[in-house]
């Protein structure tokens, strides 16, 4: 799955593959697979070390409308996710 969005002009984007647990149960792949094109800082502005952007990227995409999304398709078309 892609997700994109542009923020003050930048686009930014974040991919993952998912997978179907169980029925109307969806998880994120492999964790440490998530890429993305952002580079996240530290407070003091370094770019964390790879470990620490898969941690954050993990993060985001907890609250991310994904699986809200998933969940909605999958309750009108239960059979494309079998």
């Amino acid at each position: 799955m892609l997700c994109a969005a542009t923020i003050d002009n930048h686009r930014l984007g974040v991919a993952f593959g998912w997978a179907q647990v169980q029925p109307g149960v969806f998880a994120i792949d492999n964790p440490f697979t998530i890429t993305s094109n952002a580079l996240i800082l530290d407070p003091n502005g370094a770019v964390l070390p790879p470990s620490h952007q898969v941690a954050e990227l993990m993060r985001l995409l907890v609250d991310a409308p994904w699986y809200a999304e998933l969940l909605q398709a999958h309750s009108s078309s239960p059979s494309s996710f079998h």
